[in-house]
């Protein structure tokens, strides 16, 4: 168990913190934020690289921040890597008076990188550099394990693989480990949970789908991809949209709420449908746009715009244009309120 309480930190006018959370031992935390949030500060701290202002850090119970870096046992992984050049790779692994010969031997086959150990970093593809660093972290048997932006200078193939392999290492490893990220599609795949990050503070901490479907702040929101945020004002028999009353899973007292509808929760019709499980919202096609296999349809509705996702088979079907009348479907499930 990995216990984060009261941390702070302090780098010029920037502050990290108060940070306070636990971590499983075998969990796989995501903290997920932009540049400057302060995620690489916190893995810094971690590794004893900073010195925090205030609080502490346990693992297994034991308090680790007043200990040097080397007996901490915690090993991370930089993103620019930090391999020894005139090191070849077996010897930039085994690197570390705490390297375990059995861990590197367990681990070269699982990682694919048996055939390269008498290479030096320079001889290495990128993916391959990624693959010795973590391996070089691992068979030091960390505590907790630090993965800095791990994937962010692969390209896609190769980013690819090494999300593979880190799934594969999730699996076969008990070792709780911490991976700081910009990348929604990265944190979704990998995490247990989600810690958002926003200017040296966390937001929220939740499983994927909870971060992805009940965004707790409208910024994570934004940040995981909403298009849509509804205001929706109170009257005598409930909430409008326009002049349309919206159905909400549970009773609120607020004179205005936003709610959250993410655009491949709408369904389109032409025709009204009448259900009490549904909300239905008439609406004008104000644009349409080609996103990949997909199209994005731009209705307004009360004076607020609204995308829903389509098919092409579903355009032509509809035959969608400008200034269209349509219906928008959704269920009262799909809303969220933001908090």
């Amino acid at each position: 168990m990995i216990k984060v309480k009261d941390l702070e930190l302090q780098i010029g006018s920037f502050k990290l913190g108060p940070l306070n959370f636990m971590i499983r031992k075998d969990e796989f935390l995501v903290i997920l934020g932009p540049s400057g949030s302060g995620k690489t500060l916190f893995l810094e701290t971690l590794a004893g690289v900073r010195m925090p202002l205030r609080g502490g850090v346990l693992i297994e119970g034991k308090e680790i921040l007043s200990l040097p870096p080397e007996k901490r046992r915690v090993g991370i992984v930089y993103q620019e890597l930090f391999l020894f050049p005139h090191l070849k790779v077996k010897d930039n692994i085994l690197y570390g008076k705490h390297a375990k010969k059995e861990i590197f031997e367990e681990f070269i086959d699982i990682l694919g990188i048996r055939q390269i150990l008498n290479r030096y970093p320079h001889e290495l593809s990128g993916g391959e550099k990624q693959r010795v660093a973590i391996l070089r972290a691992l068979v030091n048997q960390p505590l907790l394990l630090l993965l800095d932006e791990p994937f962010s200078s692969l390209d896609r193939a190769i980013k690819e693989d090494a999300v593979i392999l880190v799934l594969k290492l999730k699996k076969r490893l008990n070792v709780p480990t911490i991976m700081v990220t910009h990348d929604f599609e990265e944190a979704v795949m990998l995490a247990d949970r989600i810690a958002v990050m926003k200017d040296g503070k966390i937001l929220d901490i939740d499983t994927p789908t909870n971060i992805f479907k009940k965004p707790a702040h409208t910024y994570i929101a934004e940040f995981t991809g909403v298009k849509n945020f509804l205001l929706l004002e109170k009257r005598e028999d409930g909430y409008y949209l326009g002049k349309t009353q919206i159905t909400l899973t549970h009773k609120v007292e607020d004179d205005t709420i936003i709610a959250t509808l993410r655009p491949e929760d709408i369904i389109i019709s032409i025709i009204p449908v009448s259900t009490s499980a549904r909300n239905v919202v008439p609406a004008k096609v104000i644009e349409i746009k080609k996103r990949g296999v997909i199209n994005e349809i731009i209705t307004e509705s009360g004076g607020q715009k609204i995308s829903a996702y389509i098919t092409d088979a579903s355009l032509e079907e509809l035959e969608l244009k400008k200034k269209k009348e349509v219906f928008l479907v959704f269920k009262t499930t799909a809303l969220h309120l933001l908090r």
